[in-house]
C-alpha cells in the first residue's frame, strides 16, 4: 500500500502507557516542537488516548496496522528497553523511514544502524534529523531485514526442523 500523502510528512509511533521505556513523552515533545503545519501524526496501541492533532488507533487489526504504517513517511521509535522491537521493522517494510535512539538496549540492533535508520541521541537531535530525512535508508533497511530475517515460509521451515 502506498497511502502517503504529499501535503504533509506523516510521523507514526507506538503508544503504550504501561511501558515507561517506550518514551511517549518524546513523541509528544516532537509533536509540540514540529507542529501541525507541515506534519501529521499517527499512533496505535492497546490504550485509549486523545491528543489534539493525533490520529490514534486502539488495538488495530492487521489490515489497519498496515494502513497506518503505509501512511507514515517516518516511524519514530524512541523506546529504550525492548527484547525484539518489531514495529519499526514492520513500518519500514511498509515504506517508512525509521528514527530510533542510539541505545543498545532499544531492541532494534538487528536492523537499525547508521546505514539503515536515522539514529538520534536525544529529542533535540531527533527533531533536527526529522527536518533532514534521508529516505534512501528505507531501501537499505528493507534489504537488510529480508537478508537477516528472511521470509515467513523459510523461517517456518527452519522452526519445524528445530522442533524435530
Amino acid at each position: 500500500m502506498n497511502l502517503r500523502s504529499n501535503d504533509k510528512i506523516a510521523i507514526g509511533c507506538l503508544y503504550n502507557s504501561s511501558h515507561k521505556t517506550k518514551r511517549w513523552d518524546m513523541f509528544r515533545a516532537l509533536m509540540k516542537d514540529l507542529g501541525k503545519d507541515n506534519y501529521r501524526y499517527y499512533s496505535y496501541g492497546n490504550n485509549k488516548i486523545k491528543v489534539k492533532g493525533l490520529e490514534h488507533h486502539r488495538k488495530p487489526s492487521h489490515r489497519r496496522l498496515v494502513e497506518i504504517y503505509s501512511k507514515c513517511h517516518i516511524w519514530f521509535a524512541p523506546t529504550e528497553l525492548e527484547g525484539m522491537h518489531t514495529p519499526p521493522a514492520e513500518a519500514n517494510l511498509c515504506g517508512a523511514l525509521v528514527y530510533c535512539n542510539n541505545m543498545p538496549s532499544n531492541g532494534m540492533g538487528d536492523y537499525c544502524n547508521n546505514d539503515t535508520a536515522m539514529i538520534f541521541k536525544d529529542i533535540k537531535d531527533a527533531i533536527n534529523l526529522i527536518k533532514k530525512p534521508d529516505f534512501s535508508k528505507v531501501d537499505v533497511m528493507q534489504r537488510l531485514i529480508h537478508e537477516k530475517i528472511g521470509n515467513r515460509e523459510n523461517n517456518m521451515i527452519k522452526m519445524v526442523e528445530r522442533f524435530k
